[in-house]
């Protein structure tokens, strides 16, 4: 199960990077589920090519209603032990999964989905 979707994830990152592809990798902190676990990814993506990384944390609502958000401690905590490997993007809290380029610098998601998403901005304060 979640072994091979890691290992297809991580082959993929390999397999871009080598192409030459920027590669800013999001994870959602979890406080209690992969809090003690940052570090070790954020090493790991680096060492195969990723240059950027989006820690985010969850919004706790339906079948995880019940996980606390993380702390602003929990936040930074998270983003200084990441920031030890990789570049950590602090633009915002919450980006979406379907933003393209940089928010606010490089803005792509047009040409990419071509007015197929409803919604006109990736930008999100969080």
């Amino acid at each position: 199960g979640a072994k091979i979707l890691i290992e297809n994830q991580l082959k993929g990152i390999r397999k871009i990077a080598a192409a030459g592809v920027t590669i800013k990798v999001n994870t959602v902190l979890v406080p209690g589920i992969n809090d003690d676990h940052i570090e070790t990814i954020a090493r790991t993506v680096s060492a195969l090519g990723a240059v950027m990384y989006n820690i985010i944390p969850i919004i706790p609502q339906a079948k995880l209603a019940h996980v606390p958000k993380p702390t602003m401690e929990q936040i930074v905590k998270a983003r200084k032990q990441a920031s030890k490997y990789i570049q950590v993007f602090l633009h915002c809290q919450h980006c979406r999964a379907d933003a393209v380029g940089v928010p606010g610098i490089s803005e792509y998601s047009r040409q990419v989905y071509q007015g197929r998403i409803g919604a006109r901005e990736t930008f999100s304060h969080g």
